[in-house]
């Protein structure tokens, strides 16, 4: 009767260690009202008005030397697509957009527009004088394709601006 029950009671143990690990890696609320992906250097602050209609992914950002506490200015930022369930970073993204809460970068800008079934995105990012990113991302499970919007319609844009214009660009 014990083996019959030490195997049960062993599967319930492992499920529950696995629960516990995938929930201790999600994204949660930090003391400043955003949510936080992970911890230390690898930590991810998440843009709150970038989150998926399905509440399932979002955009969010990272430093190598983790994220600044007080007024500290972060140093070379990276924009992610994450998976706010378990943190996981998805992709990179082409932004450098930073925001902690009480501050946020001057002069840029990160927008998000998300399909209704949170399967597809578009973002788009812009510093002072520059688009850096204009991207569409298509999400199947963990794989995300990206098609680089911006690459597309610069030319014609550029193509219809005067001659004396383009020099510039």
């Amino acid at each position: 009767m014990r083996r019959v029950l030490t195997f049960p009671v062993v599967l319930v143990a492992l499920v529950v260690a696995q629960t516990a690990a995938v929930r201790a890696d999600a994204c949660v609320a930090d003391q400043k009202g955003g949510l936080v992906c992970g911890e230390g250097k690898g930590a991810m602050r998440v843009f709150g008005d970038t989150i998926s209609p399905s509440k399932v992914y979002a955009f969010a950002w990272r430093s190598p030397d983790g994220l600044p506490s007080g007024q500290d200015i972060p140093n070379s930022v990276e924009n992610a697509l994450v998976r706010l369930s378990d943190g996981v970073a998805l992709t990179k993204l082409g932004g450098e957009y930073w925001s902690t809460g009480e501050m946020h970068a001057n002069r840029y800008d990160l927008v998000a527009v998300w399909s209704p079934d949170s399967k597809a995105a578009i973002e788009v990012a812009n510093s002072r004088w520059e688009s850096d990113s204009f991207a569409y991302y298509l999400l199947d499970g963990n794989a995300v394709t990206k098609l680089d919007l911006r690459a597309l319609v610069e030319p014609a844009m550029k193509a219809k601006l005067p001659a004396r214009q383009r020099e510039f660009q």
